[in-house]
């Protein structure tokens, strides 16, 4: 027996979220050595300083496109409520494959004339795609809001490490780590 010939399109959301929670060492790497060229670390305590910071960037930014799709996600089932009742009321996927895909296009459309009629349809309610994704996330800041507390306590320590960091550089030649010429 033949397998079919066609394949279900996985949902951009998703795709989106199985990126950011994917093992991605090309980005490690290229932030590592983006931290490392900026930092210029002398000695084998700033290089850990450096590489630990590379890691908090890395997930700063992770937790960031996850927050990110979480809210993509949101707007989208929001637009594609607007489009079958005209309100938030939530509606099933399946129940309504014609307004969801249209929402998912105003979202993650590649092709310009797509996104243009879908936010036609959008303006409508009085809403452009920013609008709407500034309406979610104010109504829906609960659900945002540990994912944004989880950002903040990396990014503060980030500042530490950083902070860490400049303390070595200044601390380093009277220790007698970098060579002063």
């Amino acid at each position: 027996m033949m397998a079919p010939n066609h394949t279900t399109k996985t949902d951009p959301a998703i795709q989106l979220a199985r990126a950011v929670l994917d093992d991605d060492n090309s980005t490690m790497e290229e932030v590592k050595s983006a931290m490392l060229e900026f930092l210029r670390p002398e000695n084998g305590l700033e290089r850990l300083r450096a590489n630990e910071l590379a890691k908090i960037e890395v997930e700063i930014t992770q937790h960031r496109r996850l927050r990110d799709a979480f809210v993509l996600a949101e707007a989208q089932a929001a637009a594609a409520s607007l489009f079958v009742h005209g309100d938030f009321t939530r509606v099933s996927r399946g129940d309504y494959p014609e307004a969801w895909r249209k929402a998912t296009e105003l979202f993650f459309s590649d092709c310009p004339k797509t996104i243009a009629n879908a936010e036609e349809h959008l303006a409508t309610f009085n809403l452009s795609r920013l609008s709407l994704i500034a309406q979610v996330y104010r109504d829906r800041a609960e659900s945002f809001a540990s994912q944004d507390k989880v950002i903040g306590t990396l990014e503060k320590r980030r500042r530490e490490l950083l902070d860490d960091f400049e303390v070595l550089r200044v601390a380093a030649p009277r220790a007698g780590f970098h060579h002063v010429p």
